[in-house]
Parts: C-alpha cells; structure tokens; sequence
C-alpha cells in the first residue's frame, strides 16, 4: 500500500470577526446566554463552563445581528443551531460549518448602506487580530495578522440576517484556549516500519473519540510523501464512534487486504485513542466482520507497542571528565568497556546500545568506535558539535566547513556509509545544536549567535530504500523569545529548549506547530536556579527525567514536578546525550 494522497476539500476562506458594538447600542439583544458549569471528567484540563448563546430577537440592527452570529459560535458544548438562526434560510442551508476553524482577537465592527436600497440590505465591516486557524483536519496555522472583512446582511421576513456567512467557524482566543487541545493522529513511516504522529488540535467534549477517528480518516498532510495510512478513507468510515463501557466501536465498510494491513489499521487507531481518558480499548471492524489480531475483537489500548515510536531506554549520556558515563538522576556510572574509562580528551559524545561516537578536542574529528573500544570510522569535519544518535542506531554529524553548515549521517556497522545530507535552509545558518525525533522524522536546531539565536524544527526526508536524503525547509518556533539554546525534543509534538529571561535561564516548551508555549516542562513547574545553564536533555518514558549541565560544568537533575537538584561530586560533565 503506498503513501495514501486524498483529495481534500477546498481550504476554508479565512475571515476575521468579532464585535464592538456602534453607536445606536444593543439593547435589542442579550450580551450572553445562559452559563452554567459542570465536572471536568475527561480529565483534559480544559474549561468546565458550558454557554448557550442567546437566539436572535425581534428588531436587532445589522451590528446585533452580527455581533450575535460570533457569540452563538461559542456555544459549548460545540452546536451551530443557534448561530445558523442568524442567517438567511439560504444561507444556513449552504454554510460550509466544518471547513475549518479562524482564532482571533481585537475586533471592531462598523454598518453601512449597501446601494440606494439600504433598508432591504445593509454591510457589516470588520476588522480584527487573526491569532490562528485550523484547516479540516485540525492543522494548525500562525495567525495573519489584522484582517478585514464584512457581512451582507439582508432582510428576512422583516429581520436582518447574514447572506453571506464564512466558511467554517470563528472562535475567541479565550474559547481556543478554554476548549481546544493538542492531538496527535498517527501514520506510518514509508517502510511502515514506525508510527509518526501529526499534530492537530480538536475540540474537547464527549464526541472526541469520533473527532479523532474522522480526522486520522480523512489522511495526513503530507506534500513530501514521507508517511502512508492503512486507515479506510473517510467514505468508508461510520457514522458514529460509541464508546461504552470504555470499549471504543470503530467500523469501516470497506475490508482491508491482508492480517498485515489489519494490524497496521488496528495500530494507528489504538495509538491515537490512546489520548481519549476513559477510553480503554477499542472494536475494530473493516467489512462484515471484527479485526481479531490476537483472537480476541477487543484490542486493549496498551497493544500495538511494536510500532511505537522509539522511546529509548531514556538512558542519558554525558562526559564526566575524560570518560563516557551513564545517568539516572543522582546515580552516575562509567559505562562498561574503555570509553569508562578514558576517551583520550573527547569534548563530545553520542552513545548508542553498542557504539559510541567522540569528538577530538579541536572539533575537527570524529571517531565511531565500538563499546569495546575498537575505532571503526575517523571522520574529519571542520568545528564540529556534539554528534547525536537516532533510533536506528545512526550517528548524525553537524559542521562548518568553509562558514557552510554540514550534516552528515553515519551508519555503522561491516557495511559502513556515510552520507551527505542535503539541507540547503541551513547552510547559512550557524547550527548550534542538531536533534532527532524518537520517531526519526523530524529535527530541531538552534542557530544563531546570542539574541539572534532560533529554534526551527523540520522534516527529514527519506528515499524509497528509507535512507534519509533531505533535510526540509524547517519553521522557526516561539519568534519572540530571543537567547535560545539546546533545543531537544521532550515528546512526539514538543520541543524544550533554554531561554535567557529575567529569571535567568529557564527550560521553555513549545508545540512544534507554533501555537503555543509553556514555561515549563511537561510535568514540571520549577524554576532553574541563576546557573547558567547551557545543555539540556530530556529523557523519555514516563519518568522523564530532565537533565542541564550549568556554567561551571555541575550536573543538575528535574523528576516530574519537583526541584533541579544538583549532582553532588567534583567533576565537571559536558556533552550531555540521550541515546535513541
């Protein structure tokens, strides 16, 4: 089965609204509905407010009418009945509703005549802050900015109402923030060797499971065509996603090809309920009949783990001195073998499950070598930075040759290469660190010099053989945060990497898609000491234990939500590293 290409519909026209009322008032129309709040029990952290909007009333000017349409729009839990009463029968009929959602903020509105036959048609002009939007499926893109736009509102059986709605919804920044959630939808790597996961963003209410099943139905948004899907096409996927007792029914008409392919079907979707609280275990059907993978019709949530993305052994690295050691919090041992030893005055490290890679003290070579100490590649660069690992075990190296940024992949082995990687976005740019997904998908970096420093996060590209090639274009994250450093990934969407503020150097978190940021680490609200901290890793699996190396070269260790603790001995660690 090859990389699933869907023909989508149409990309929402983005349109910009909300209202401040004219002069001419709104006495005609309540401010809100009525608003009531319940138990949060989906355990999503998201606002536990319901609202119904008011429905339009009798003799509402043009400004109400519109002003009431944007206020029905925030209807939770989510429903457009009431915002559809604000339009023309026609239009309520033809309104695109599910073609996307626009974010904003900061909104005026003003009304005008249209034509000499105002009192049949009226123009509604709005201008405000676009701060986002999301396509069909839940992609989220940056905001443009102030916009305008406008309404025509016409005159139906002798009340104003909109003619011309936009496709798709508006929401409050307030309303983004209170109900939408993260999401990861999850395909597979060409090879169909891997799970990668695409972010999305999704309403949160009792209909999530659905939500999430339709939009992984509907495919990925992939132009480079690294990913394929085993997932029916939306046409084939039922109406309803019920979930009882904590079983999720999933059912497509269509059957799948082969018992491969059913596990694969089976995969994405157990991975992607995996974020529905409540929700543990999923039925399968494709045709007339269950998928049954272990005999059994109900897949439990916790199956499927082969396809996982590689969450390491969450065993973390670093130099201690002259020799190679192993971390876990306070606890820090010299690996087995040579490299425990001694590494001959390496200044950077990666280690894998039976190699290591050492960089000399001039930045200007690098040994791959085995754990017991026999060097099976020297590879000269030119100011070199620390060397990383990826989940197949292959070394990734960044240089300058020339004032031209270099990245280089290593496979070790009887039979080993070493490939050139095009990445012509980062030529010109003064590559500070270099970072793999778990899932070897993505990469993040940081470069630049001082406040001009950047975290910008990619794709990596591969062939038909799954050899990598191509190193995208990447998108630059968190833009008002100057001072950045060590960018690292702390899970399948998020980014952590250290920013200079007042406080100090602190760990920062980001959504690799740029819609929002947290000060903190998943897990973690505590604030770093006035270090100077200058190397983060974070370490996967549910501990996620988080480690920084500061100014002096003291080793510093996060767990969950309690303080940075200090490693308390007299050495001094530099090149701290996760092994994939």
């Amino acid at each position: 089965m090859t990389a699933a290409r869907r023909t989508r519909p149409h990309p929402m026209v983005m349109v910009l609204l909300a209202v401040v009322m004219t002069a001419g008032g709104c006495a005609a129309i309540p401010t809100s509905g009525p608003v009531s709040e319940v138990p949060d029990d989906r355990g999503m952290g998201q606002s536990t407010v319901r609202y119904s909007p008011a429905p339009p009333v009798d003799g509402a000017s043009p400004g109400e009418v519109v002003r009431g349409y944007l206020d029905a729009m925030l209807a939770y839990p989510p429903s457009t009945r009431t915002a559809a009463a604000f339009l023309t029968p026609d239009a309520a009929e033809s309104w695109e509703r599910q073609s996307g959602v626009t974010v904003y903020r900061d909104a005026k509105v003003a009304s005008q005549p249209e034509g000499v036959a105002a009192e049949q048609r009226m123009r509604v002009g709005v201008d405000a802050m676009e701060t986002g939007r999301l396509d069909l499926e839940g992609r989220y893109d940056e905001g443009r900015g102030v916009r305008s736009t406008g309404y025509t509102l016409e005159r139906s059986d002798g009340q104003w109402r909109i003619s011309d709605p936009q496709p798709g919804l508006m929401v409050t920044a307030k309303f983004f923030a209170d109900y939408y959630r993260p999401f990861n939808l999850y395909y597979f790597d060409r090879p169909a060797r891997r799970l990668v996961p695409q972010l999305v963003h999704l309403l949160v209410d009792d209909r999530l499971a659905a939500a999430l099943v339709t939009a992984l139905a509907r495919g990925g948004d992939d132009e480079l065509e690294q990913t394929r899907t085993f997932v029916p096409q939306i046409d084939d996927l039922r109406a309803t996603v019920p979930v009882d007792d904590g079983v999720a029914d999933i059912g497509f008409t269509s059957e799948v090809a082969d018992e491969a392919d059913a596990g694969r079907l089976s995969a994405q979707i157990i991975w992607t309920l995996r974020q529905v609280p409540g929700v543990e275990a999923a039925r399968i059907s494709a045709g007339i009949g269950p998928i049954q993978p272990s005999g059994s019709a109900r897949q439990p949530i916790s199956s499927w783990q082969e396809f996982g993305a590689s969450e390491a052994s969450g065993t973390v690295y670093a130099l201690q001195g002259d020799r190679v050691v192993e971390i876990d919090q306070a606890d820090v041992t010299a690996i087995d073998g040579p490299w425990g030893e001694g590494t001959d005055g390496a200044v950077g490290a990666a280690v894998s499950e039976d190699r290591v890679a050492l960089v000399d003290s001039s930045r200007s070579t690098v040994r791959i070598a085995q754990r017991t100490g026999d060097v099976e590649l020297t590879i000269d660069g030119e100011d070199l930075i620390d060397p990383i690992v990826d989940a197949d075990g292959d070394f990734w190296l960044v240089d300058r040759p020339g004032g031209v940024t270099r990245v280089r992949s290593v496979t070790p082995g009887p039979f080993s290469r070493v490939r050139e990687v095009e990445a012509p976005e980062l030529a010109d740019l003064q590559v500070r660190s270099f970072e793999v997904s778990a899932d070897a998908s993505r990469y993040v970096v940081t470069a630049g010099v001082g406040e001009s420093t950047t975290v910008r996060v990619g794709r990596i590209e591969r062939g038909e053989d799954d050899a990598v090639t191509r190193l995208s274009a990447p998108s630059r994250l968190d833009a008002a945060v100057r001072s950045k450093q060590s960018a690292v990934w702390s899970d399948a969407s998020r980014v952590s990497y250290l920013a200079s503020g007042g406080s100090g150097v602190q760990v920062k978190t980001v959504l690799i898609d740029g819609s929002s940021a947290s000060a903190n680490l998943p897990g973690g609200r505590a604030m770093l000491s006035d270090v100077g901290a200058n190397r983060l890793v974070v370490s996967s699996g549910p501990d996620q234990s988080s480690y920084i190396t500061d100014r002096s070269g003291q080793l510093w260790y996060l767990t969950g939500s309690g303080s940075w603790n200090q490693v308390d001995d007299e050495f001094s660690y530099r090149s701290l590293n996760l092994a994939r």
